[in-house]
């Protein structure tokens, strides 16, 4: 710990002290500065959310979503698949004792229209869930499972809901629907490989959407906050080379 300490402190006075140190800060001031910009320009090209969208999954399956956009919406229908249901764990290592703990950080649970699930039953006729035809995931946190979903239970956190069965969507959900494309790389392996899609392909990674309930787009308001801070960061960074040049220092 002592050796991060000193090592971190000589980082810092090479940035702030040397002129390759000062360059190196100076460009990462301008990319701060370009990505000042690009939120700036962003906030103010689209639409200020103000109420979640109604949608039914229905909808979701069929729309076209952009990427590179975050959607407020709310989904007011759909059938849950809870067998199928993956969960993302996180594994930690006590040093010390050499203890591992395994904690559930989000649950992925599929969702489809009733019109595909009716159909799915109709040629099924058994408790599987049609995955090869999901579109929807709900992204879910272990508390809001168990204070959603009372009927649910996690063993100890750290496994998948245990009621193996569906569910119809006990209530509406608003949240923030987002791409595939943009979860990490060990979600989208995962749930590319259970809906049979490409994971390498980022294409078909934006058919597949997510909704995560209880978070909404960031506002116009936030995003200029934000970027300012960014902007303001940025400029502290450039000061070392700029009074350097100003002064003649070589």
């Amino acid at each position: 710990m002592i050796d991060l300490i000193v090592n971190g402190w000589k980082l810092l006075q090479f940035l702030v002290t040397h002129r390759v140190g000062n360059r190196i800060l100076f460009f990462v001031g301008v990319l701060g500065f370009l990505m000042t910009g690009i939120v700036l320009i962003d906030s103010f090209s689209k639409p200020e959310p103000v109420a979640p969208l109604p949608k039914t999954a229905l909808e979701l399956e069929q729309s076209a979503v952009d990427p590179s956009r975050e959607e407020w919406v709310h989904l007011q229908d759909g059938v849950l698949g809870w067998s199928e249901a993956l969960t993302h764990i996180m594994t930690r290592t006590d040093r010390k004792t050499n203890e591992t703990t395994k904690t559930v950080t989000k649950i992925y649970v599929p969702v489809v229209s009733s019109e595909i699930w009716n159909r799915w039953q109709k040629s099924h006729g058994d408790d599987s869930f049609p995955m090869r035809q999901t579109r929807l995931f709900l992204a879910l946190e272990p508390n809001q499972v168990e204070r959603d979903f009372p009927a649910l239970r996690l063993q100890d956190k750290t496994a998948d809901p245990s009621v193996q069965t569906v569910s119809q969507l006990p209530m509406t959900i608003s949240g923030e629907l987002r791409t595939l494309d943009r979860e990490s790389s060990a979600i989208q392996s995962e749930i590319a490989t259970e809906v049979g899609i490409s994971a390498e392909s980022r294409q078909s990674l934006g058919q597949i959407l997510i909704l995560r309930p209880g978070t909404k787009p960031m506002g116009r308001k936030e995003a200029i906050l934000g970027s300012l801070t960014i902007g303001v960061i940025s400029f502290i960074l450039m000061i070392p080379l700029l009074r350097r040049n100003l002064r003649g220092d070589s």
